[in-house]
């Protein structure tokens, strides 16, 4: 998947195996695009749509993300009125989806209600009234930071990580594994290694999980990350 400007997409942000189709045969929650229909769609940032031989990153307020063709640049399109026509959404494996609670996607303030945000209406919260416009988009009402901190902690988005990485979530990883002594210090770095590798590894064999020195939801769960 993608970061960075359109101009400079950076795919190394995850990286997920095999074909679309592989993808979509393993997914376990999935569902039809009715391209008349918008509620075909469900009201989830990071939901993966897929056509035949082509995935895309559903992004909210009825935006799809895509890379269609190597060399060229992200295509950033509507999914109901867009010139591509998108068949089926699922939910990939390797993420954690929001169930209730607030958000911070894209720079943006959402509020998700039984595993979807919320959108053209107005919510009271915890005796607090907010108004969200039609992508979902928080206008009015300002979200506390102890709900902000609700939803970091739940690790909603959180991504498997593994060699060639790096970002915040690589360093709590390896902060995590020297406080329980399975690396040093000075390696944590940010830059998930050979050294990470072993380290989680090591960690996997003691707790008896699948030994891969890839570290899965389940892994970083066991951690409490």
């Amino acid at each position: 998947w993608w970061t960075g400007p359109k101009t400079n997409p950076n795919p190394r942000l995850m990286s997920v195996a095999g074909s679309s189709t592989g993808m979509l045969r393993s997914a376990s929650v999935k569902g039809n695009i009715n391209l008349s229909k918008t509620s075909s769609l469900p009201r989830v940032q990071g939901l993966i749509l897929y056509s035949p031989g082509h995935v895309g990153v559903y992004v909210g307020g009825n935006v799809a993300v895509d890379n269609r063709c190597t060399g060229q640049n992200i295509k950033v399109q509507p999914v109901f009125g867009g010139r591509y026509r998108w068949q089926k959404w699922f939910k990939l494996p390797q993420l954690r989806y929001p169930g209730t609670g607030f958000v911070t996607c894209n720079g943006g303030q959402y509020y998700y209600e039984n595993g979807q945000y919320v959108a053209g209406t107005t919510k009271s919260v915890g005796g607090t009234v907010y108004k969200f416009d039609a992508s979902g988009r928080l206008t009015s009402g300002s979200v506390p930071a102890s709900a902000r901190a609700a939803s970091a902690a739940a690790g909603v988005y959180r991504r498997v990580l593994q060699v060639g990485l790096r970002g915040g979530d690589v360093l709590a990883l390896q902060r995590k594994l020297t406080g329980l002594h399975f690396m040093t210090a000075d390696n944590c770095t940010g830059y998930y290694g050979p050294i990470t590798k072993a380290a989680v590894l090591n960690y996997q064999r003691k707790k008896g999980l699948s030994a891969t020195g890839i570290a899965d939801l389940k892994t970083l769960s066991s951690l409490g990350l």
